[in-house]
């Protein structure tokens, strides 16, 4: 550029921003982005859930630190369990204060970890009670809250329970979770639909119909399961559907894009679709 364009305002603009842009490069390269959300918590336990098959989900105990200020339903963490392969997110998969504390007082919160690549697939085996864990959050907002005179619709798929979950224990009827924490739409009956490879060997699909059989407000669930056939499909949602609905959705990416084309020409408006993909591992 001519040298005269660094003295007109549009040169200056761009100084300014370059200059911006390269500190938050350098406060990112430092690990600084979120510092002050990160707690040293501890493994308290480690388990696999179902049968001991290469695709078993882990579910991992956190014992937070003090600092830790609790969370919502829904939300999700970024976990470090090894310096060197830095931090992952996963959902936290239990409402608030519904695992208790230690008897040192430290809350607990749970992970749900499919195994779906290289990192999660070796979890199992290098994770123990008592290891040091970095949580960093809590972040999101898929609190399933909405309008009150809109449906709630869940729309699980694969990994994409675990919110779920949270939000199922949140309304079990011994849950502690605050009214604030809920929302008002927590207090709606929900129509859940939960897409399942197997539900033969689904390790979590029990919990997810004992949970709803307890919810309160009721949770109706259906389960849709590819290996007898039954898949799902939006078109399903529209069954004597009349009345406006927030569907909120987590899975696979190509499922959230056919559920978003489906609140276009079916909902016409009249759906108003939430989702969390989990794309990331």
């Amino acid at each position: 550029m001519p040298a005269r364009f660094w003295g007109e305002p549009l040169g200056a603009m761009f100084v300014v921003f370059g200059v911006a842009g390269s500190i938050a490069a350098c406060i990112s390269l430092l690990g600084r982005v979120g510092r002050p959300r990160r707690h040293v918590a501890r493994v308290e336990s480690v388990r696999l859930l179902g049968e001991p098959r290469n695709d078993a989900p882990l579910e991992l105990v956190c014992a937070m630190s003090a600092e830790w200020k609790g969370h919502r339903p829904g939300q999700f963490v970024y976990a470090a369990f090894d310096a060197w392969e830095g931090a992952h997110p996963f959902t936290i998969a239990s409402a608030p204060e519904a695992l208790g504390k230690t008897g040192n007082g430290e809350p607990l919160l749970r992970l749900v970890i499919k195994p779906l690549g290289d990192f999660t697939d070796t979890l199992a085996g290098r994770l123990h009670a008592g290891q040091s864990v970095t949580i960093e959050g809590p972040y999101g907002r898929f609190d399933a809250k909405g309008s009150a005179r809109r449906q709630q619709v869940w729309v699980a798929a694969g990994v994409g329970i675990t919110p779920f979950l949270a939000l199922l224990e949140a309304r079990q009827p011994s849950a502690q979770t605050s009214a604030h924490a809920l929302g008002k739409r927590q207090g709606a009956e929900v129509e859940m639909h939960y897409c399942t490879r197997n539900a033969a060997s689904d390790a979590l699909l029990e919990r997810v119909q004992q949970l709803c059989a307890q919810a309160q407000p009721p949770v109706h669930l259906t389960v849709h399961d590819e290996a007898s056939g039954h898949l799902f499909t939006p078109q399903a949602l529209a069954v004597d559907r009349k009345r406006p609905s927030d569907i909120w959705f987590c899975g696979p990416r190509g499922l959230g894009a056919v559920l978003r084309s489906a609140c276009r020409s079916i909902g016409r408006g009249r759906w108003h679709l939430h989702h969390e993909l989990f794309s990331m591992r």
